[in-house]
């Protein structure tokens, strides 16, 4: 049987105890729920999703914001999760990731799988970026380096490794972190051949 005490159209706190919520009160909630659904339904007809092809493997993606609020994304393209002759690519906005840019390659060497790319912006704008060379024929890694730029992407420097210390699999990973006093700080990870991991961090007191 319906319950009929404290029938009200609002389920404000008022101090009146449990209430019962009137048809009027359930019609407007859908009735507002609909209006919602139909509002966000139409911008995104109007403002279709940016589209990322899927004839490729696009995987691991680095997003950014420049010092002049331009959003930047940078990712994996290949053939499969691993394989050789995966490149990093970028694409960038001007609109705060409404659209973006073809995608244009930043990083490719022949005969190697160029992943895991990992990094930030420095406090000067500097863009740097981390990534892994790696061999998908004989599982194991080549190099790990970085790259950077001073004019948001339009051209980079030559690549620089960092250690590895000895480790037969090691990846940069993560943000790259401004930890003060003009210091940048950067993680990575290697595995031993005991299957066991140790994290590291490396710092730059030069701006990378």
């Amino acid at each position: 049987a319906e319950d009929t005490a404290n029938k009200q159209n609002s389920l404000a706190i008022d101090g009146t105890g449990a209430k019962y919520t009137t048809v009027d009160t359930v019609s407007a909630a859908l009735a507002l729920k609909i209006d919602k659904t139909n509002l966000f339904n139409s911008y995104v007809a109007q403002n279709p999703p940016t589209s990322f092809t899927t004839s490729s493997y696009d995987s691991f993606p680095l997003l950014i914001k420049t010092i002049s609020n331009k959003t930047l994304i940078f990712y994996r393209v290949g053939n499969a999760h691993v394989n050789n002759g995966a490149v990093i690519v970028m694409k960038s906005s001007n609109n705060g990731g409404g659209n973006f840019s073809n995608a244009s390659t930043i990083i490719s060497e022949s005969g190697v799988d160029c992943r895991n790319v990992s990094g930030g912006v420095t406090p000067t704008g500097r863009i740097v970026l981390f990534f892994l060379k790696y061999n998908a024929s004989t599982n194991l890694s080549i190099s790990q380096g970085y790259i950077y730029s001073d004019d948001e992407g339009l051209t980079f420097s030559t690549y620089q490794t960092i250690p590895s210390n000895s480790h037969t699999f090691f990846s940069p990973y993560g943000k790259l972190v401004n930890i003060g006093e003009g210091k940048i700080m950067q993680g990575w990870y290697g595995e031993t051949n005991t299957s066991s991991y140790t994290s590291y961090v490396i710092i730059s007191t030069d701006n990378g």
